[in-house]
């Protein structure tokens, strides 16, 4: 991952719940710009690992199960998906992100009813 998730994802992650680009955060200290870069900085190593699920050279329950930081993430760029793929004219961006997230999903689903939603619930996507 980036030198910047290292030096404190955490604490943007925390803040981290957008839902436009323009409005976000909403002390107005960081831009829609700020909030992209942070997209692409905490989802875009995360996206390639879920290529990896996508293409099938990592097992999707081995992935899974040590990585609920990757669905976090997807939860909390979903209400700004499309905006951020518009603004980068990008149909496409976090595309296997998005997919492996709803494989996780289901997953999830599958293993205990409503541990979704409590997880949901939980970050507050």
């Amino acid at each position: 991952m980036s030198s910047h998730l290292a030096t404190g994802s955490h604490i943007s992650l925390r803040a981290f719940l957008p839902t436009t680009i323009l409005t976000w955060p909403q002390s107005g200290v960081m831009t829609s710009h700020f909030l992209m870069s942070l997209v692409s900085g905490m989802a875009q190593p995360l996206g390639t690992m879920a290529s990896f699920v996508a293409a099938g050279v990592l097992n999707p329950e081995l992935f899974f199960a040590s990585n609920r930081e990757m669905l976090l993430v997807a939860v909390r760029v979903r209400p700004v998906l499309a905006d951020i793929r518009a603004a980068y004219k990008d149909p496409s961006f976090l595309k296997n992100l998005e997919t492996v997230a709803q494989q996780f999903s289901d997953y999830l689903d599958k293993a205990g009813p409503g541990t979704l939603e409590a997880f949901v619930a939980r970050v507050g996507g």
